[in-house]
């Protein structure tokens, strides 16, 4: 089962149940703003296929149903269904950059450990497996 096993009904049984669960909130738009075309859910799916029989399943019990009652009655009753729903909403809702931007996060970047960072990092015997070891590579031809 991909993403693409969503079909229109399921999709828009989703939006309903998202903007229940992300509302529009000031600057901040509605799930179902963030993501008009489906595009960051597809890709939330392609990421977690382990979450599409369960999304699919969550779905079509709720088509038709008022999604506040429906949210509601998941988190209640099922779950894994709820978490499932919740876990796809708010990933696709995150991954959008606009969002990001709205809410200041650039998203993951690296970073340099600052003074002594590292140190309490990486202290606590962590390293000492690897140092007992000792170095383990293939050399390469220089050219």
């Amino acid at each position: 089962m991909t993403a693409m096993s969503l079909d229109g009904d399921m999709r828009e049984t989703f939006r309903a149940l998202a903007d229940v669960l992300l509302p529009a909130d000031g600057p901040m738009p509605a799930a179902s703003a963030a993501d008009e075309d489906g595009g960051w859910l597809d890709h939330v799916l392609g990421v977690r296929p382990d979450l599409v029989p369960v999304l699919t399943r969550v779905l079509s019990a709720a088509a038709g149903r008022d999604p506040l009652s429906e949210v509601r009655r998941l988190k209640l009753e099922d779950p894994p269904g709820f978490l499932a729903l919740a876990s796809a909403c708010a990933g696709s809702y995150y991954l959008n950059p606009a969002i990001r931007r709205l809410i200041g996060y650039p998203g993951q970047e690296p970073s340099l450990p600052g003074p002594g960072e590292a140190d309490s990092e990486l202290g606590g015997g962590i390293r000492d497996p690897v140092v007992a070891r000792g170095p383990i590579y293939r050399p390469t031809p220089v050219s």
